[in-house]
């Protein structure tokens, strides 16, 4: 039980706190300043000029009108000029939808009690996507909708990047909330480079890469963002997907992925980083092509993945906070993993190692799994590469499994296996509060009365709530789960 209550205790222990804590952590200002951990705000419902769609509405003869509404949303988009509200009465609407407006919002007429699906083909390639949030769709809302199909994606946001012209933005400040996004052709939604902005919150998302689009290509992630920078994903049910529930990469920055249940991944939980062709790079911003930086996961719960629970990729700055991992990594990598980035093995690129990671609060529960705890990658390619540059702050992590214990670095400088925690401690000079021991799990992922991890953790500027959503109290437990008994 805890011993020290919220929230007046609280405040003056972060208060006292923040300033050991940034010391700790190495946080730079911008992190600190961008990325503390907000509750997701409500869905603003309010209405501008609405427009009315039906599926026993008539394009022909309708009027957009609530009497009189108009049978497709495309149909509606073509007597906008941006900024209206597109109401949308119970049913399927079975079309490519395609915003090319700013400040479109598309949601059904009554939020609670209308089931409205878009629906797209997963067979055709020229019906590419469910929903396109083209490049001038910036400022644009999908609301409470279930959007499935599109032989590529269900939701695409697109960019002018590689167009050859010397403007590159793509659509931004977009908000994807309380909508259920499933059965794709590849992946659940996608962000291209210089789409930024991008807040996916209380959403479900899962099935992706059902469709032939897939077949071959084996890259069908529930959210897929290459350098699109300050997107937030939260509070989001993330699983059954083809490969990764998440990642962002192609030198996307100030990413957050908090309070989200991820589980049943074909490939890895999230990935902070991961490889890109480094045309997508911005190397005004980015001359090292660092895949992220300042990346933010914290609070989730990541169940059941074939390879990394959380992977990082040539990051910056990553952070690892609070997280929950249970039996992942089933098939290789670790739960916490330290990866490689080839970007396409062209010789321009740098493909540098992780820097200045902060991984703390960590819960890692592994039953029956014989993967390394922690593995740190090198490959002899490319000259030699490692997965890891300089030092890395690593603490007041819970380890436990039921099969073989052990901690791996394949960097030639430093190479290492042992399956002794002390020699893993004194090798990477941290993790001296971190232990293993069992988090005594209840209900999935919450940590009961007799758990070890209660009041075990750092107090963290950068994290403020569970992944239910609910203030933590000083001292921290560890994991995503806050008993607050």
């Amino acid at each position: 039980m805890k011993t020290i209550r919220c929230p007046f205790l609280m405040s003056v222990f972060l208060l006292l706190f923040l300033i050991s804590c940034n010391a700790n952590l190495n946080f730079s200002p911008v992190v600190v300043e961008d990325l503390g951990e907000q509750l997701s705000q409500a869905a603003d419902y309010s209405v501008v000029n609405g427009v009315f769609c039906s599926p026993e509405g008539s394009d022909a003869l309708g009027e957009g009108s609530q009497g009189n509404p108009f049978r497709t949303i495309n149909h509606a988009l073509s007597h906008c000029s941006g900024g209206e509200t597109i109401m949308l009465f119970e049913g399927t609407y079975v079309e490519e939808v395609k915003i090319d407006l700013p400040n479109i919002t598309i949601r059904p007429v009554d939020v609670v009690n209308d089931h409205v699906i878009i629906s797209n083909v997963l067979d055709d390639e020229e019906q590419s996507f469910a929903v396109w949030i083209y490049v001038d769709g910036s400022g644009c809302r999908l609301q409470n909708l279930e959007i499935m199909g599109g032989y590529y994606y269900g939701v695409k946001v697109e960019t002018m990047w590689d167009w050859g012209e010397p403007e590159r933005y793509g659509a931004s400040n977009i908000i994807i909330e309380d909508c259920i996004i499933h059965d794709t052709g590849r992946d659940c939604i996608k962000i291209t480079p210089n789409c930024d902005d991008i807040t996916i919150r209380r959403c479900e998302i899962f099935r992706s890469g059902v469709g032939p689009a897939n077949i071959h290509a084996d890259n069908a992630e529930g959210i897929d963002n290459v350098n699109g920078d300050h997107m937030i994903v939260q509070d989001c049910y993330i699983h059954d997907i083809a490969t990764t529930g998440i990642y962002f990469k192609g030198g996307a920055q100030n990413c957050v992925v908090e309070r989200n249940i991820i589980e049943n991944t074909g490939f890895s939980g999230v990935l902070i980083g991961f490889d890109t062709s480094t045309d997508y790079f911005d190397l005004e911003v980015n001359p090292d092509y660092y895949e992220s930086i300042n990346g933010v996961v914290r609070n989730n719960v990541i169940i059941n993945t074939v390879y990394a629970g959380i992977g990082l990729y040539a990051s910056k700055n990553a952070r690892v906070l609070n997280n929950t991992l249970i039996n992942t990594a089933k098939e290789g990598m670790s739960p916490i993993y330290f990866g490689l980035s080839f970007q396409d093995w062209d010789p321009a690129a740098n493909r540098p190692a992780n820097v200045d990671p902060g991984i703390y609060n960590n819960l890692i529960y592994q039953d029956g799994i014989d993967s390394p705890m922690i593995l740190i990658r090198y490959a002899d390619e490319l000259g030699g590469m490692s997965a890891l540059e300089g030092s890395v702050k690593m603490d007041y992590n819970c380890y436990y499994t039921t099969g073989n214990l052990y901690f791996e670095d394949r960097r030639p400088q430093s190479e290492l296996y042992t399956d002794s925690f002390l020699v893993w401690q004194s090798h990477l000079n941290a993790e001296s509060h971190s232990f293993l021991e069992n988090p005594l799990l209840k209900n999935r992922y919450m940590i009961g009365l007799d758990s070890p991890c209660i009041n075990s953790g750092l107090t963290l500027a950068l994290v403020s709530y569970d992944v239910d959503g609910r203030e933590r109290c000083v001292p921290y437990d560890i994991g995503a789960f806050e008993l607050n008994e």
